[in-house]
């Protein structure tokens, strides 16, 4: 968990609270960001050297 503990509001304080949670299984790994901004989830295969990334920020999704 993100924690600037800043009194006083900077940029970085957006992120606050915000989690990074990374799993593994044999060749593959997932990232997942979650903030209060939006979410994002990457996906990445070891055995084939592709990834997929999935934002979800605000309204829009891509």
């Amino acid at each position: 968990m993100v924690s600037t503990d800043n009194n006083v509001p900077k940029k970085a304080d957006m992120l606050d609270g915000s989690t990074n949670i990374i799993y593994v299984k044999g060749n593959m790994s997932r990232s997942d960001f979650i903030s209060s901004l939006g979410s994002q989830f990457t996906i990445y295969d070891d055995k084939n050297g592709t990834a997929s990334n999935i934002r979800e920020y605000g309204n829009k999704n891509s």
